[in-house]
């Protein structure tokens, strides 16, 4: 019945009839109904310690944006390139993926926009060639640190609900980086023979509105991000990610780096409403055996002696086409706890299949719609639809090389 019901949710979810938060609380207050799961832990995913940690980590990125602080950054970062189009292309690209490993996608995107757009007047350079490596470096970015992209929390939470182990902060960066680094590689190169050359009215192009900052909160704000993030990394005393993020953001609240409301408006609430219902859905076809049965029968069809790239890859193609058309906070939170159950069964590495879940519900590559950054800059580009699927596909290989030869030998199947 769990797994019946999982189906359901994914027909739904894939008809993209219903508001993905409203389908993932529906799912968990349907299996609380059921029986599947106590009535409290319906809930329990909305005050988890990843719900947690995906607020606290919205809050510190929404300080940068408020203070001004991302602006300068990507001002100064800029200057560095100057004016040539692969230069350009090589720093918008850059700075959007390092700004993404700490910051929402979509906010690194509509930071970034208007001083891309302000470059591309002052060139008379197409926007059109410098969007699309914007849209596709906050993409690919996110998979930098676990806290880039809230699907690597999910998919860490999983792993330690089933094996009580988790990512560390920089975990998913051994593979992020070398990643960001071949597609930023990849843009500046075959990519940018590849990019579309619209035309545009660069007189409909509007000036860059620099607002009114405070240099003290400015400053203050990048002295507690750099502690924030040097504490992550080096987890003192077994400090919780979770606790740590939410010390910095109760710091920026107090220091009035963000406004208390700021802060609220800066949690994407559907988020975490995706977060806590899919995981109760999880935690259904965990505790109901349904997990097992689907690991049972891929174990059969595939045997216990199957090659453990082959299962990866067929996995990880699985993850990689559902995250095309599925919200990839769904995917994640449908495939992970699957994930965990495969790798029990065919006794592989569970840390590497979670990994491999966490590349592959981020490599929504190929269409406008997979990936909320690439949305943002489809209509501003005048970009078609096959536009992304043309410059998108190589930078999804290279995923597929980061997985196949990267993930085993960093962590053996």
């Amino acid at each position: 019945m769990s797994l019946i019901l999982m189906a359901v949710l994914g027909v739904v979810l894939l008809s993209n009839k219903l508001p993905v938060a409203t389908v993932a609380m529906t799912g968990a207050l349907i299996c609380g109904m059921l029986g599947f799961i106590k009535y409290p832990e319906v809930f329990s995913g909305l005050a988890g310690t990843a719900a947690v940690l995906l607020m606290s980590m919205m809050i510190i990125g929404g300080s940068l944006f408020h203070t001004g602080l991302a602006e300068k950054m990507s001002n100064a970062f800029l200057k560095v390139t100057g004016t040539t189009e692969r230069g350009m292309i090589v720093a918008v690209m850059s700075l959007s993926a390092l700004m993404s490993s700490f910051c929402n996608n979509v906010g690194v995107v509509t930071t970034l926009y208007p001083i891309v757009m302000d470059m591309c007047k002052r060139t008379h350079t197409s926007p059109s060639r410098l969007l699309m490596p914007l849209g596709y470096g906050a993409a690919v970015g996110g998979i930098i640190t676990l806290v880039g992209t809230s699907t690597s929390v999910i998919t860490s939470t999983a792993l330690e609900a089933t094996h009580g182990i988790s990512f560390g902060f920089i975990d998913v960066g051994y593979i992020g980086i070398p990643m960001t680094a071949l597609s930023v590689l990849y843009m500046a190169t075959l990519g940018r023979k590849i990019l579309p050359d619209y035309n545009f009215d660069f007189d409909e192009i509007a000036e860059v509105d620099h607002s009114q900052v405070s240099s003290r909160k400015m400053v203050l704000s990048a002295v507690i991000l750099v502690c924030i993030l040097g504490t992550m990394i080096l987890k003192p005393k077994g400090i919780p990610l979770y606790v740590i993020s939410s010390v910095g953001a109760i710091i920026l609240i107090l220091t009035g780096c963000i406004t208390e409301k700021q802060a609220i408006q800066s949690i994407s609430w559907s988020t975490i409403a995706i977060c806590g219902g899919m995981m109760a859905v999880s935690t259904s076809i965990m505790k109901t055996g349904g997990g097992k049965m689907i690991a049972d029968s891929i174990v059969q069809i595939l045997g216990n002696n199957a090659n453990p790239y082959v299962v990866v890859f067929v996995f990880f193609t699985v993850v990689v086409i559902m995250t095309q058309f599925l919200s990839n906070i769904s995917t994640a939170a449908l495939m992970g706890p699957l994930a965990m159950f495969v790798a029990d069964g065919l006794h592989m590495n569970p840390f590497a299949f979670a990994m491999m879940v966490a590349v592959g519900v981020n490599a929504a590559l190929i269409t406008p719609v997979g990936t909320q950054s690439l949305t943002v800059v489809w209509e501003p580009g005048h970009y078609k639809f096959l536009d992304f699927f043309k410059v998108g596909t190589p930078i999804l290989l290279i995923n597929y090389f980061c997985v196949m030869v990267l993930l085993p030998m960093l962590w053996p199947f």
